[in-house]
């Protein structure tokens, strides 16, 4: 897999994970549309991917 297409699958996945939260947890939505929650999770999600990114990504 290349780089192009690793990213865009880590971009669709977050898009669906952020989805995904939404249509479960509407009342996180507040009326300005934004989610409070769902960044939270967002934040901790992009901790876990850095945790398992390889060695040599991170360091570019």
């Amino acid at each position: 897999m290349n780089a192009i297409s690793e990213s865009t699958g880590l971009a669709e996945a977050h898009d669906t994970v952020l989805q995904a939260i939404r249509y479960q947890h509407p009342d996180w939505v507040d009326e300005h549309g934004t989610c409070p929650n769902c960044d939270s999770y967002e934040q901790k999600l992009a901790e876990l991917l850095v945790r398992f990114e390889p060695e040599e990504e991170r360091a570019s």
